[in-house]
């Protein structure tokens, strides 16, 4: 059985955006999903993230995993793929940051370079959304990481940082993927 995952970012909780709205909709279709609220993110560290997160899992990080990251969220992903030895099934990058964005509290998740061959190798199947507009993410960036990883990423017209209350582009994606 598919486990979905939901990673939130800088400044965030897991009730925050769609975050709970995407969860309740998985768990309405039966799925399992997790979304941890890690700590400290206003100032946030790459190693307590995933020190709370091995913590905290009630299953395995593995190829029946789903990783669906917001913002910084999908930095974390991003960096632990580059880091640690796991194959899933799919990794969902939604207003991705690809960099530190000039934000010295999150610096500490790209001290290192992502491994973006690694990232591909470990992941089934990826999926990139993006707004055409997002004050945070330059597209160009968000472009830039659709051709690391070899895929084309969905541009949603004027929505910002992609965080309202539902993402009904992305609960589509999810259903496709149990």
């Amino acid at each position: 059985m598919t486990d979905y995952f939901i990673f939130h970012g800088w400044g965030a909780n897991s009730k925050g955006n769609w975050f709970d709205n995407t969860r309740k909709f998985l768990e309405a279709n039966e799925l399992n999903c997790l979304v941890p609220d890690f700590p400290n993110s206003q100032n946030p560290r790459y190693k307590d993230w995933k020190n709370h997160l091995m913590k905290t899992l009630s299953v395995e990080l593995d190829e029946d995993s789903v990783l669906i990251g917001h913002s910084l969220g999908a930095g974390f992903i991003q960096r632990l793929l580059t880091e640690e030895e796991i194959e899933v099934k799919a990794i969902v990058l939604v207003a991705p940051t690809v960099t530190d964005c000039k934000i010295p509290e999150i610096k500490d998740f790209f001290v290192n370079p992502f491994d973006y061959e690694k990232i591909k190798e470990q992941s089934g199947k990826i999926f990139i959304f993006a707004s055409d507009d997002d004050p945070f993410i330059p597209l160009e960036e968000v472009k830039l990481l659709g051709e690391k990883l070899s895929m084309t990423p969905e541009f949603l017209t004027a929505r910002e940082h992609l965080w309202q209350e539902n993402l009904p582009e992305l609960d589509r994606i999810l259903l496709q993927l149990q």
